[in-house]
């Protein structure tokens, strides 16, 4: 398996994510632990390295973001929870974990690839601007309940998006689309 996963979500009229997009998809990926924190927190460190490339991210609507980090997680440094479980795993099994990817020669003598260990996931959940946190709160223990999926932190990035005909006046917001 590849380590993508691609789940699509059509909302039915009587669904109880009535917030989210009428259809939307959400795409988990291993999680970059060394540069997540600074996307999601907005870092001013974060925002200088991007420069000009912050095409989507729209500064004004910056203070529109929320973000809710699960009570149950501890410290919400992803590298503290990475290293914790890289620890456990040796402490319970005697082994490292196997991080990296590696290939594998087959008995046909076809090589193949195999994905090192991910146990910190991400995803972009595409959203509609009235999209609250608590509507994605309950996606995630829908995910938890179904898949078991525990979210760690939740990130709502309303200054992410693309404007729908070019680039607008400044004041125009009506034509940015969220997501």
């Amino acid at each position: 398996m590849s380590g993508h996963q691609l789940t699509t979500l059509v909302r039915q009229p009587e669904s109880k994510f009535k917030n989210m997009a009428t259809k939307s998809s959400i795409h988990i990926k291993p999680c970059r632990v060394t540069s997540s924190g600074a996307h999601n927190r907005r870092t001013a460190e974060y925002m200088r390295n991007i420069g000009k490339s912050q095409i989507y991210i729209v500064p004004e609507l910056t203070a529109g973001n929320e973000q809710w980090i699960n009570p149950g997680f501890g410290n919400p440094d992803l590298q503290a929870h990475y290293d914790y479980i890289k620890r456990m795993v040796k402490e319970k099994t005697g082994r490292a974990m196997q991080e990296k990817e590696r290939e594998r020669k087959g008995k046909n003598g076809k090589i193949t690839k195999v994905a090192g260990c991910s146990p910190i996931r991400e995803g972009v959940l595409l959203i509609r601007p009235d999209t609250t946190l608590a509507d994605v709160r309950k996606f995630g223990e829908e995910c938890r309940r179904r898949w078991g999926i525990t979210p760690l932190q939740i990130f709502l990035h309303k200054d992410e998006g693309h404007w729908l005909s070019g680039q607008p006046e400044a004041e125009d917001r009506e034509s940015f689309k969220v997501g």
